[in-house]
């Protein structure tokens, strides 16, 4: 008895101190990850819940609201590229008493307005721009030998708001910025051969004037629909304006990068009436907002 009971208490002290040393050992220290890792099926739910919980703080009402909003916008967005013409009153008695002056043609009132422009609506709000090319006549010189070339051009920033908007109709009022410029030409011509201009080339100069002008528009168009695609439908926009251009500074004549002292002082003044013509084009909002 004595002899088994030594063989068994060996056995238990060989497990004890060797074998399950042994075993821990190989396989290496518990982390606290490890002792607090849940269950594969744990970590399933534990996972879905938080992509859940993601999932519905994304799409919040804040989020809803911010796209709603650019939704609205997109919808009011069109584009519009013009040509336009028509006749401008502009106040040329300044001009025209220098000219008769020394016997040259004045200038006939009133001048033909030609140009083109575009602009781009934002719910309401416009913001475009304008050029304008006015067309008159040829001052005649007393001296036939000498000629006259006369241009008058302006460009200007418009911005505005729309008064009345309907899918078909704007009505709409503009503020516009931005600078005018009249040149004069005058030459002498010299003879009508190829040798006679070589041997006698005459003289030429010109006198011009920049300006800053102003205007206040008051406008209708109206849009008729070309086109209809998902994004975006086409139109042919056919339109009236009358404004009044006023320049507030006109600056020196000047002629070959030299002042010219006791010029014209008016610039670009008076009122002008336009037909326009173009083409817009308006951005549909995404289907379902």
């Amino acid at each position: 008895m004595k002899i088994y009971k030594m063989k068994q208490f060996s056995h238990q002290w060989v497990i004890t101190t060797m074998i399950l040393p042994a075993a821990l050992l190989m396989a290496g220290p518990a982390t606290a990850t490890d002792r607090n890792q849940p269950a594969s099926g744990e970590i399933s739910a534990a996972t879905a819940t938080r992509v859940s919980s993601a999932a519905a703080t994304d799409v919040n009402p804040t989020d809803a609201s911010a796209q709603t909003q650019r939704n609205h916008w997109k919808k009011k967005s069109l584009f519009s590229l013009y040509v336009q013409g028509g006749l401008a009153a502009m106040d040329m008695d300044a001009m025209n008493g220098r000219l008769s002056r020394f016997g040259y043609d004045t200038i006939d009132d009133p001048i033909m307005s030609m140009g083109f422009g575009f602009n781009h609506r934002f719910n309401r709000f416009i913001g475009g721009m304008d050029w304008h090319f006015l067309i008159h006549n040829t001052p005649e010189a007393p001296d036939s030998n000498v000629r006259v070339d006369m241009s008058n051009w302006l460009w200007q920033l418009n911005y505005g708001a729309d008064l009345i908007q309907t899918t078909s109709w704007s009505v709409y009022a503009l503020g516009g910025i931005g600078l005018g410029h009249t040149r004069i030409w005058i030459s002498e011509e010299s003879g009508g051969s190829f040798n006679g201009v070589l041997q006698d080339p005459g003289r030429s100069t010109y006198m011009a004037q920049t300006s800053l002008v102003l205007s206040a528009t008051l406008g209708v168009d109206y849009r008729f629909p070309m086109r209809e695609r998902p994004h975006r439908t086409s139109y042919f926009t056919v339109g009236l304006r009358g404004g009044y251009l006023f320049s507030p500074y006109a600056g020196d004549w000047r002629t070959h990068a030299a002042q010219i002292q006791n010029g014209p002082e008016r610039g670009l003044n008076g009122p002008t009436a336009l037909l326009t013509l173009g083409v817009t084009s308006r951005r549909h909002p995404p289907k379902g907002n």
